[in-house]
């Protein structure tokens, strides 16, 4: 991560295009600038290559390090988002490509545009021999190409909202079994505790997808305690896979931003729910 934000905070990637795509396995970018005036996209300036760090799998929607052939520590400055799960290829090859993010929310119906957009063969095979166009018809300009014209970093607020990861919240959860019963009424226990891990400000809950009941989708129920935190605040974990249109409570809110506060996002065989307790982006809680 640190690479790729010494890149963004000092400019690198401003005015860099998206230079190829491959239909159903990734699109990359971060290498190379088109010169209007010279008609041509040299490479930016890079920095000495990173030493590989392979760790999370590359599965749809992760962001990595892009890699030469020169062995698993040369990647620079380039990068790709996986449009698929790419784990049984990509976390293998050459000592397996980094990850080091993950689009949310609904960014990857930008990334799935790109990706859907024309292709064309600019340099005949060499390095733009994929690269995603728009209104392409046989002259090259600026306008042809899906630029970066500015990126930035954005801390987004978190546990404690200053962007700093809570690391001693408990959180307690309830939820229906898988035909939709809650104890005592012939359904089990449903009910956990987790403390957020100390070192990665993280919390996991392993258990069973829940099933609706009645007009009520699917959902976890959550209670969150922390310091500063000394009634606890309740919240719904739903599920971005499962049928909530019905859902009452998702119903009464009207702003899409807050509704999907409330919706976990699956990623392969698990899912991501990230809660905010302050800014834009708060957690919807309930006053229950």
């Amino acid at each position: 991560m640190r690479n790729f934000l010494n890149y963004l905070e000092r400019g690198a990637y401003d005015g860099t295009f998206f230079h190829r795509s491959v239909p159903g396995f990734v699109v990359q970018g971060g290498g190379f600038a088109y010169d209007p005036l010279t008609n041509r996209a040299p490479g930016i300036a890079v920095d000495p290559p990173v030493v590989n760090e392979f760790g999370e799998s590359n599965v749809r929607g992760t962001v990595a390090m892009a890699k030469t052939a020169a062995g698993p520590d040369s990647a620079a400055s380039q990068w790709f988002v996986n449009l698929a799960d790419n784990s049984a290829n990509l976390d293998n090859q050459n000592g397996g490509f980094t990850v080091f993010a993950r689009v949310i929310g609904d960014g990857m119906q930008v990334v799935d545009a790109i990706a859907a957009l024309p292709r064309a063969n600019l340099d005949g095979g060499g390095t733009f021999a994929e690269t995603p166009t728009i209104n392409y018809t046989g002259t090259v300009s600026s306008s042809i190409f899906v630029t970066i014209n500015k990126a930035s970093a954005v801390t987004e607020p978190d546990f404690d909202g200053d962007g700093i990861p809570v690391s001693d919240a408990m959180l307690e959860f309830w939820q229906a079994d898988a035909s939709g019963r809650y104890a005592p009424h012939g359904g089990s226990e449903g009910w956990g505790r987790r403390a957020v891990d100390a070192e990665e400000a993280r919390y996991k809950l392993r258990t069973i997808l829940p099933a609706g009941l009645e007009c009520e989708a699917a959902h976890i129920k959550v209670w969150i305690v922390a310091r500063g935190i000394n009634l606890g605040l309740h919240t719904r974990i739903y599920f971005d896979d499962q049928d909530n249109w019905q859902d009452p409570l998702l119903a009464a809110i009207d702003d899409p931003v807050r509704k999907s506060s409330l919706i976990a996002t699956r990623d392969g065989d698990h899912y991501i729910f990230d809660i905010h307790l302050q800014g834009d982006y708060e957690t919807v809680f309930l006053n229950v």
